[in-house]
């Protein structure tokens, strides 16, 4: 059966809308770290600022990675594709207005995460032109080109009734499973959070994996509950802008 996959952009409606991961980094040349040329000022009057990958390179970047995490076969042609670039500071002022009831200040909790973007963030809209019910988002670091964040939206196919039940223990270890293909993630250093969520009126789940330590989480694995297949993940300064009920309640 079909279903509509509703579009929850969280985190990533405030951008208008993974640090190392084989599955998703590609070496970026050196030729192509370019300026970037921001948009706000006149065509003729264009400012630069250097150590920010440039838009091409980007746009290659999103594609294949959706192509390797959704398994499609898109080229640059396939797609329509829209580009905002978010600076450091930018980020800050969403991640403060997303904790602004909370007691914890997010540019000491987020520290680690906000050093791993330098240059801020790309966020890209990958449209696929011959079916415009179906779209990905992508998060891409503006310095080195990791995906922090990818996810697909739209129309799914199931063959399996929504009511169905489903097995929470296979889902997690279908997730476990997944992030083990990306190549250098610890599991045994993860638990599940508790901030994870199963939705039956969605058909997926919301894994949260966080460090057994420091209880701060990691990684966030959307999956459909009745294909067990994969419809997002996130890592690092993701894991915050794109899911800000990681606040515990009592500090909201």
């Amino acid at each position: 059966m079909k279903r509509i996959r509703p579009v929850f952009l969280l985190g990533l409606a405030p951008l208008i809308f993974l640090a190392g991961c084989g599955l998703f980094y590609e070496p970026i040349a050196k030729d192509a770290v370019m300026v970037r040329k921001i948009a706000q000022v006149e065509p003729d009057r264009k400012t630069e600022s250097p150590g920010i990958l440039s838009e091409d390179t980007v746009r290659t970047l999103s594609v294949n990675a959706v192509n390797r995490v959704f398994d499609t076969n898109f080229s640059l042609e396939d797609v329509n594709l829209e580009l905002n670039v978010f600076e450091p500071k930018q980020v800050k002022s969403i991640l403060y207005s997303l904790r602004a009831d909370s007691d914890a200040d997010p540019l000491v909790r987020y520290k680690t995460e906000l050093s791993e973007i330098p240059s801020g963030v790309y966020s890209v809209i990958v449209k696929n032109r011959y079916n415009i019910r179906t779209q990905y988002t992508v998060m891409v670091n503006a310095a080195d080109g990791d995906i922090l964040d990818i996810q697909q939206f739209g129309e799914n196919s199931s063959g399996i009734e929504e009511e169905t039940p489903f097995n929470e223990d296979k889902i997690v270890s279908a997730a476990r499973q997944w992030l083990q293909r990306l190549g250098d993630i610890l599991l045994d250093e993860l638990e599940l959070g508790e901030r994870t969520v199963f939705r039956d009126a969605t058909r997926d789940a919301i894994l949260f994996f966080q460090n057994k330590k420091t209880k701060n989480t990691q990684y966030v694995v959307v999956i459909d509950l009745s294909t067990k297949e994969v419809h997002g993940f996130s890592k690092g300064i993701a894991t915050a802008l794109s899911y800000s009920y990681l606040v515990p309640a009592k500090l909201r």
